[in-house]
């Protein structure tokens, strides 16, 4: 890390400028996953999965004990912004 102290005003635009990636990869990665997932369905969701996550899965769908479980673990903070995002949105 670069520690700059007490920087001149003529050098603020450049410090604050965010650096810019080559994001044309990961484009070209991304629209091939979801052309695979459209062509074949659920087997290459299952196939992305174990490649990028490393979970093999015998099911997409999440059950209610799993859903109630997780409730339990979220903030109630998060559940009123969340919520009253939810309200935003709609509006």
């Amino acid at each position: 890390m670069k520690k700059i102290i007490n920087p001149g005003k003529i050098d603020w635009p450049n410090l604050c400028q965010r650096p810019s990636l080559d994001t044309t990869d990961l484009e070209n990665l991304i629209t091939g996953i979801f052309n695979t997932v459209e062509k074949d369905g659920d087997p290459a969701l299952f196939a992305y999965t174990e490649q990028f996550d490393k979970a093999i899965l015998s099911t997409l769908q999440v059950s209610e004990e799993e859903i109630a479980q997780s409730a339990e673990q979220v903030d109630d903070g998060l559940k009123k912004a969340i919520s009253l995002a939810k309200t935003n949105i709609e509006k």
